[in-house]
């Protein structure tokens, strides 16, 4: 059975671009979470840039992967 993740991304970025009008969604992903970051690239969202450890999480610094989805890429 496929995962829902990428189903449920798919559905509320279309949401916010075809009913809420949005030009652009960003997301912010932990680097560490391998398995978000796939289900993103999958469905479409590009990588915009690294914020370098940015977040404090078991003990130590991670880098955290700004990405987004356009409209006009994403219709």
């Amino acid at each position: 059975m496929p995962h829902p993740g990428p189903d449920a991304v798919r559905l509320l970025t279309d949401y916010g671009f075809r009913e809420m009008g949005l030009n652009r969604i960003e997301i912010r992903v932990h680097a560490f979470n391998t398995p978000a970051h796939h289900v993103y690239r999958k469905v479409g969202y590009q990588v915009d840039g690294v914020r370098r450890d940015a977040t404090f999480h078991d003990g130590r610094f991670h880098d955290e992967i700004i990405m987004s989805a356009l409209s006009r890429e994403w219709l």
